[in-house]
């Protein structure tokens, strides 16, 4: 028994260490069925976005495929001081961070106006067919995106060219010739590929709002574009600087 003036003991560390690792068995003992479910994404997670690390050694090698990773010698960083001392750098940096800020304006944006407009929908069938419509090109890889560009934009055999001629009796395009084109091009092809994906994640947010808003302000006299200004953005704020944070981290990405 402790008397007056005695401090406690603590336990051993190899102890609490021992414990610590029960507990952790314990967890995992109890919650089995959720962690198994799990593993397959995580594992496909690990493979596709961990494993090919590795590959970023290439960096700092003089590269050469026929040697392959483990063959090519390597140069510290002397790609880097090429890349940096050229006259490329600057425009390659700036243009990567710009179209992807405007990519995130948009994306979001268009993404958050298509989400509130498909909300007014009555007829919730309609809802969920036109979210599944504008959601399809977001499982489209960017490999099939390119190919349908081309589809459209091809010189001699391209959907666009060919509207031109025929409807319009003008000369094809060189629309992959002309640097100009690829400033409206690109921005274009991401809304359409990603904003059916921002739509959805703010559709799910608009189902969180409580009616009891848009019928208090129903009954003040509001009509749908004020509420929509007052209650429905206002509300969607949190989940836009969340997406906006979560895009930011893939500037470099360059998906497109």
């Amino acid at each position: 028994m402790m008397t007056a003036g005695t401090k406690a003991v603590p336990a051993p560390a190899a102890k609490q260490r021992s414990q610590g690792r029960r507990g952790v068995l314990r967890e995992l003992s109890r919650r089995r069925a959720l962690y198994a479910m799990m593993l397959p994404g995580l594992l496909g997670f690990f493979i596709i976005n961990y494993i090919p690390m590795g590959g970023a050694v290439i960096a700092f090698q003089d590269y050469n495929p026929v040697q392959g990773i483990f063959g090519s010698e390597f140069n510290g960083f002397e790609n880097f001081r090429f890349f940096f001392e050229s006259n490329s750098a600057v425009t390659v940096t700036v243009n990567t961070i710009c179209y992807n800020l405007l990519f995130m304006v948009l994306g979001i944006g268009l993404g958050m106006f298509s989400a509130i407009l498909i909300s007014q929908l009555q007829q919730k069938r309609a809802a969920a067919f036109y979210k599944s419509v504008i959601f399809l090109p977001y499982l489209i890889s960017w490999v099939v995106a390119a190919y349908l560009l081309f589809a459209i934009l091809s010189v001699d055999k391209g959907i666009l060219n060919w509207m031109i001629e025929e409807w319009f009796g003008g000369q094809p395009v060189q629309w992959y010739s002309v640097a100009g084109y690829w400033y409206v091009i690109l921005p274009l092809a991401y809304v359409w590929k990603n904003a059916g994906y921002f739509a959805v994640i703010f559709y799910a947010g608009i189902t969180g709002i409580s009616m009891d808003l848009y019928e208090a302000a129903e009954v003040d006299g509001a009509g749908k574009l004020r509420q929509m200004v007052s209650i429905t953005v206002p509300s969607l704020m949190p989940l836009v600087l969340t997406l906006f944070l979560l895009q930011a981290g893939k500037i470099f990405f360059a998906a497109f």
